[in-house]
């Protein structure tokens, strides 16, 4: 988008228009710098989980602290959460959560605020479907309340979701792109499908802490209720609706990638929440430490953090060797498993709309791959960016027939570009590539 390129008509992507004209505002909210883009998605971050310390911390001390302790150990052991869409996820279910549980008595505007959150959340990235659960927690928990007044919900809940899909059809009907928005969303469900399941790739902090901390909590709150004098159905089933919610999060991450199981943090942090109802301590907060402390236990870790990541916004050496061997009206065509990194630091136009292959790995990849043959063929990018075919894409046909059909168009009218061992590296990775410059004779070939 800095680059003047208008979402789905000119790039593919499959999240929905929020997130593009979200994430494009921090961009520009910081004099086009992608640091204060990340800092301030960070600190964003961070904040959203305050509020619901300020809840927790309303009823029992040592769980608010725990939670302050074991927050800041998912932030650090996870290293995929920053400007993703699950991130985002978990900021607008988790603000949500707090609109629909901080009051003893809903009201109407809370309702409609926590519920617009969560749909917005699902707008965002389909993969948290089972965030769901939150609403049927809440007319668990608020069911003497709503049972007389199901028709008022239900008005709320239409009308707040209804609100967040005319606020994504918007930039739609303004770029006239909802025609090639439709296959792009459609693409999600097919993409989901094929890679759902119970795994868990590592017993590591960042995999198994919000799992198996979850189930942990929830244990606890089961233990707490059923040891009641009174035993509460309700409260019996919002924990087994917890542990739903748990497990179908976990279903539809399939536990392969760091930033699937983001999709997980919510549903533990709302367990730490949920026992702290349950375990009330005595000991009572004036309300300037109530809200004070969350905040010197937490938002200091905005600026660590950001300096974690500051490889992300530092130009790797081999973009600007690429840039001083090329023209800026060049265009490029990259064949990579993990092109973020070149649309974030390569000052030169994608070739094609397919910036990112991932679809050509998925149901109807078919389709993409002819397009992008197409294209290829129809208007040749002045550079090529191949990388070998690293263990993610290897046995993938598509992404090996594209691969092939890139080194026979290399070697046919392309020259290869002089670059060092070291800088031709996939940045971040361990992954080699070659770069080559479309030939004079090619080009003037092509214009006869």
């Amino acid at each position: 988008m800095a680059q003047g390129l208008i979402p789905y008509l000119d790039y593919w992507d499959h999240k929905t228009p929020f997130i593009h004209y979200f994430s494009y505002l921090f961009y520009l909210l910081f004099d086009h710098s992608y640091f204060g883009g990340i800092f301030i998605s960070i600190s964003i971050m961070i904040a959203s989980v305050i509020p619901i310390l300020y809840m927790i911390f309303k009823n029992n001390l040592f769980i608010g602290i725990l939670l302050s302790l074991f927050f800041p150990i998912l932030l650090h052991t996870n290293d995929e959460w920053v400007m993703m869409g699950e991130s985002y996820c978990f900021i607008f279910s988790t603000i949500s959560i707090f609109f629909l549980f901080h009051k003893d008595v809903p009201t109407k505007l809370s309702c409609f605020i926590g519920l617009s959150l969560l749909a917005f959340s699902f707008s965002i990235k389909q993969l948290i479907v089972f965030d769901c659960m939150i609403i049927i927690i809440y007319l668990l928990k608020y069911w003497s309340y709503w049972k007389y007044r199901l028709v008022k919900f239900l008005i709320l809940s239409i009308s707040s979701f209804s609100s967040v899909i005319i606020i994504n059809l918007v930039p739609l009907f303004f770029n006239d792109s909802l025609s090639s928005f439709i296959p792009c969303f459609l693409h999600n469900f097919g993409y989901s499908a094929g890679r759902l399941g119970f795994n868990l790739k590592t017993f590591d902090l960042s995999h198994s802490l919000p799992l198996f901390g979850c189930i942990l909590l929830c244990i606890c709150s089961f233990l707490k209720t059923i040891k009641c004098r009174e035993k509460n159905n309700r409260e019996l089933l919002i924990v087994s609706t917890v542990l739903l919610w748990l497990l179908g999060s976990w279903y539809m991450s399939n536990g392969t990638h760091d930033h699937y199981m983001i999709t997980l943090w919510q549903p533990f942090i709302f367990s730490f929440y949920y026992l702290s109802t349950l375990l009330k301590s005595k000991i009572v907060f004036r309300l300037n430490y109530k809200c004070l402390l969350p905040f010197l236990i937490i938002f200091p870790l905005s600026p660590i953090l950001s300096a974690k990541f500051d490889s992300m916004v530092q130009k790797p050496e081999l973009y600007s060797i690429i840039e001083a061997k090329t023209k800026s009206t060049d265009s490029y065509f990259c064949f990579s498993n993990h092109n973020g990194g070149t649309l974030l630091h390569l000052n030169r136009t994608p070739s094609s709309k397919y910036a990112y292959l991932a679809p050509i790995a998925h149901p109807g990849g078919d389709e993409h791959l002819n397009e992008i043959l197409n294209s290829l063929e129809n208007d040749p990018p002045a550079i090529l960016i191949i990388t070998e075919l690293d263990d993610f894409i290897k046995d993938v046909k598509n992404f090996k027939i594209l691969h092939q059909y890139l080194s026979n168009m290399a070697k046919k009218d392309y020259i290869q570009l002089e670059i060092d061992s070291q800088s031709a590296k996939l940045p971040l990775t361990d992954i080699h590539l070659e770069v080559f410059y479309r030939s004079v004779s090619a080009t003037k070939n092509q214009n006869k």
